[in-house]
């Protein structure tokens, strides 16, 4: 059956998911906890279906979007790009800018699967000057 991964919520390998059969035969794939899923299933019950993760997903990179907020110091970026450089994950885009000695960032990143968002913010936030990092839904 065809399927595709929601932009909404971008779920990754690990990530608990319903599908959402489409008008034209496809399941869109969405995180149980998007946003979107709560008026799929009050306006389209009949159409949301169990799904699981096949094997052959573990290792396909999908995109997600991470937010950090950190003091504003001397080679921050450097500190955050070595962090994901040494996980082997791809930035696909970064926008940080300084509001008085913060600094707040946001990275899209391509990750394949849970396991390896967790050691990328698990390590992210054991930076020195990282105050908080949290996966964007």
């Amino acid at each position: 059956m065809a399927f595709k991964l929601a932009k909404c919520c971008n779920p990754i390998h690990g990530d608990e998911v319903i599908g959402f059969i489409s008008i034209n035969g496809g399941v869109t794939i969405h995180r149980r906890d998007c946003s979107n899923v709560r008026a799929l299933k009050k306006n389209y019950p009949y159409r949301i279906i169990d799904v699981r993760w096949g094997g052959e997903a573990a290792n396909v990179p999908s995109e997600i979007a991470i937010s950090i907020i950190a003091n504003n110091e001397l080679g921050l970026l450097g500190s955050i790009s070595n962090v994901i450089k040494e996980l082997n994950i791809n930035i696909l885009s970064a926008n940080f800018e300084t509001k008085e000695s913060r600094s707040v960032g946001n990275l899209v990143l391509q990750v394949s699967n849970t396991n390896l968002l967790e050691q990328l913010l698990s390590k992210l936030k054991s930076l020195k000057d990282v105050l908080e990092v949290n996966r964007v839904k």
